[in-house]
């Protein structure tokens, strides 16, 4: 008895072990993309034209991007405060509130923008949430912001009088995608979906149940459906509005329609797992979307950081949060269902 249990003890200790050691390996190699980015970055940009920049920064600029950044969080309760009753999970605005500030501090410390995916799934069930409701919630939620992001990208893209003209394909391409993007929105899916999968295995229970909850959206009456749309639009430009005004901070200048297409080109390369907080990849995207419009490589590298620069000041936030506790309690009721 004690060898078969010290043998299972050595195994799970070696699994630890081994888990930790990929956990880490994997953080190191990303730490290692986004220094090895910046340091070719700096190596042509010098840091001291960047400091130039910074120093002449208009901080009352700066601020009102910080506050646009959690006017946008409380716009993205509204459609989130839906999505979570329709999983069964009953939250308030505040504490919805409290959680995507906790997730951006989560975010900021690991690796990869999909990891605050994770963050959010563990801050809904600490809150009560089952694991299934909490995965749904996850899924709609970034499902509806990325399907928003086309159209409001698209547009901004038309829109731009500072871009050479668009080939028609490409415009054909862009539009074809936000009719996709609407369908996928708006229309219900084919309940008959799960008729499709096997009629055996492990895990079919569990993928025709969160099958069942994210075609849930689709089941929702028009005005909720509205609801989450429109929170969606006004919370992504919201968003569009807050990189505006850092890169106004910092003396770029930049059309609000440009903004529009690049944020969302810049939002799809951070969603790859590459970089640590998104260091490296951002500035590098960046400088290469404002070559497109006529923005100079040191104001787009400068810009880049002031987005960062705002982004950890949310996070701080979020950490404070976390770390307090303030406001004290916030009660949630778990979903009906696992």
């Amino acid at each position: 008895m004690r060898s078969r249990l010290s043998s299972h003890t050595i195994k799970d200790s070696r699994g630890a072990f081994s888990g930790a050691g990929r956990t880490v390996g994997r953080y190191g190699l990303k730490l290692f993309v986004s220094a090895g980015l910046l340091y070719v970055l700096f190596r042509v940009i010098p840091l001291r034209d960047i400091a130039h920049i910074a120093a002449i920064a208009s901080g009352g600029v700066f601020v009102a991007g910080i506050a646009l950044q959690f006017i946008n969080r409380g716009l993205s309760t509204l459609p989130l405060k839906v999505i979570t009753a329709s999983q069964g999970i009953e939250l308030s605005r505040r504490a919805l509130f409290r959680i995507l500030l906790a997730v951006q501090f989560y975010s900021l410390l690991l690796p990869g923008a999909l990891a605050g995916g994770g963050a959010t799934w563990l801050k809904y069930l600490e809150h009560g949430a089952g694991k299934g409701a909490a995965a749904a919630t996850v899924l709609i939620n970034r499902a509806v912001a990325l399907l928003v992001l086309v159209p409001v990208g698209t547009l901004g893209f038309v829109l731009d009088r500072r871009l050479a003209a668009h080939p028609p394909a490409l415009t054909l391409g862009l539009f074809a995608a936000c009719i996709v993007c609407a369908c996928l929105l708006w229309y219900p899916w084919p309940r008959h979906i799960m008729t499709r999968m096997p009629e055996s295995g492990r895990w079919r229970p569990q993928l025709s149940a969160l099958v069942d909850r994210l075609t849930a959206f689709q089941r929702m009456p028009t005005q909720d459906k509205a609801m989450v749309v429109g929170g969606a639009i006004a919370s992504e430009l919201g968003n569009v509005a807050a990189t505006w005004a850092f890169a106004q901070a910092v003396g770029v200048r930049v059309d609000f329609v440009s903004v529009m297409w690049m944020r969302g080109l810049l939002q799809t390369a951070l969603l790859l797992p590459l970089s640590v907080a998104g260091l490296g990849v951002r500035e590098v995207s960046l400088v290469g979307l404002g070559a497109l419009v006529g923005i100079p490589a040191v104001a787009a590298v400068a810009w880049s950081l002031a987005i960062f620069a705002g982004s950890v000041g949310v996070a701080l936030a979020g950490g404070v949060l976390e770390v307090t506790g303030w406001p004290g309690s916030l009660p949630a009721r778990a979903a009906a269902k696992p």
